[in-house]
């Protein structure tokens, strides 16, 4: 049913290993789950440019523009402390992709543990990238990946090595080429934004329907996004292709009906609708259009999100009073209330790894944040903090990540937080009245 994927770094040809020692023995190997991560400092010097580059009439040449995007993913990981070029000791243009011993005590002394080389050729009209990685204070190569790209590609490159950095480092591959989507308030309506992780300029907006569209939900294919939109006057479920830009309907009932996700397979969409009156789970089957009604209380029961093996569903209801998280199987046997604190509870987001469920609470003070609590509901731990509202989770694929709406700045918008770490990165426009975050299942290959 889906369509083929439509990859962003569609001019890289190429991308692979060049030697990969057992990172285990490196100095470097970081516990990203810590919460006290003490960051690595590395050096990213400009690429060596050998051969013959051709011009280009771009504002940054492929060189910056690579190595500006790799130090700010780095930084934006949380797990590395990017050292200021100025205090660098070795001239780039001279230097050799493979430090001798001089070389290594100069970055030594310019105060990095690691170091990443680069060096940028250009062969059939393509650009060759190589990029290293070095542990300085063992003086040892620790691995490198070759590239073959356009100029356009260097931003793709850099997600891609700074991916295999963190995999290298902490055992989990990085959220970098990953998407986030959001809706943001325009006049009387809202329309469906999205944006690659750390790039802002890379903001673009989906819909444009000049009415209400709501709840984002990434399908896994990553080329469209389920919406609930207002386009026709009734809140409808639909669908919206990346590359078309216009609603398509998925379904049409009485009543409301908002998008859950698909489950794993990509085979089954969960979702809630009021048909009938009340609002109940339903499951839609992708390809024959049967749908099966998963709920059937006097409560409401919205927001379905899958376990990471398809297995399970957990979902809001306020078939208890006030709103909480319950679980459930796929058929809708044993169900299990997993929160019991909290006046308000809802936003229910899965953990890639299967272990922990993501929510919206609301604090003692009336403040809502964001909590996580364990798929048996024996531990709930509080993840925001501060007098302003945070909610509406989604995790990145890594689970590193997770990114909100927050009114930290004043104004609603998104913003992403790392687990263990007491800090936010906006990454909505200024300006821009954000909210609904959806974090995209895939990231660049």
């Amino acid at each position: 049913m889906h369509r083929k994927v439509k990859i962003l770094a569609a001019t890289l040809l190429a991308a692979f290993f060049l030697a990969l020692p057992a990172i285990s023995s490196a100095k470097v190997y970081i516990d990203i789950t810590s919460a006290k991560v003490q960051r690595v400092p590395v050096a990213v010097p400009e690429p060596k440019v050998t051969g013959r580059v051709p011009d280009t009439a771009r504002r940054l040449t492929p060189e910056v523009e690579l190595t500006a995007q790799l130090r700010s993913d780095l930084s934006f990981a949380g797990i590395f402390e990017v050292l200021d070029p100025k205090g660098y000791l070795e001239d780039p243009r001279l230097a050799d992709l493979v430090p001798d011993s001089n070389s290594f005590s100069d970055w030594y002394a310019s105060g990095a543990e690691l170091l990443i080389k680069s060096q940028i050729d250009y062969d059939a009209g393509k650009y060759i990238v190589d990029l290293y990685a070095y542990d300085v204070f063992r003086k040892e190569f620790l691995f490198g990946k070759r590239f073959r790209g356009s100029s356009d590609s260097m931003k793709d490159i850099s997600g891609l090595f700074a991916n295999a950095a963190l995999e290298k480092f902490t055992g989990k591959e990085g959220p970098f080429g990953t998407q986030i989507a959001y809706a943001v308030k325009e006049g009387s309506g809202k329309e469906i934004y999205r944006t690659y992780l750390n790039r802002p300029a890379s903001t673009a907006k989906i819909t444009n329907t000049k009415a209400l569209n709501l709840g984002p939900v990434w399908g896994r294919g990553l080329d469209y996004i389920y919406v609930t939109s207002y386009y026709g006057g009734e809140p409808e479920l639909c669908r919206v292709f990346l590359d078309e830009g216009f609603l398509r309907y998925v379904r049409r009932n009485e009543g409301m009906d908002m998008p859950g996700e698909e489950d794993p397979a990509g085979e089954t969409l969960a979702y809630a609708s009021s048909v009938g009156g009340n609002t109940d789970i339903y499951l839609l089957d992708l390809a024959s259009g049967k749908q099966k009604r998963l709920t059937r209380d006097r409560g409401i029961d919205v927001s379905p999100t899958w376990s990471p093996n398809g297995k399970k569903l957990a979902f809001v209801s306020d078939r208890k009073g006030n709103p909480h998280i319950f679980t459930a199987d796929k058929d809708g046997d044993n169900l299990k209330r997993i929160t019991f604190s909290g006046k308000h509870n809802g936003d229910p987001a899965w953990s890639p790894d299967g272990e922990s469920i993501a929510f919206t609470g609301m604090d003692k003070s009336g403040t809502f944040q964001v909590f996580i609590v364990d798929v048996e509901g024996r531990k709930m731990t509080q993840i925001t903090h501060g007098p302003y509202d945070t909610l509406e989770p989604s995790w990145s694929p890594d689970g590193r990540f997770l990114a909100v709406t927050s009114k930290k700045d004043g104004e609603k918008a998104i913003y992403v937080l790392r687990l263990g770490a007491n800090q936010m990165e906006r990454v909505s426009p200024v300006g821009k009245d954000a909210s609904q975050p959806a974090w995209s299942y895939r990231r660049l290959k």
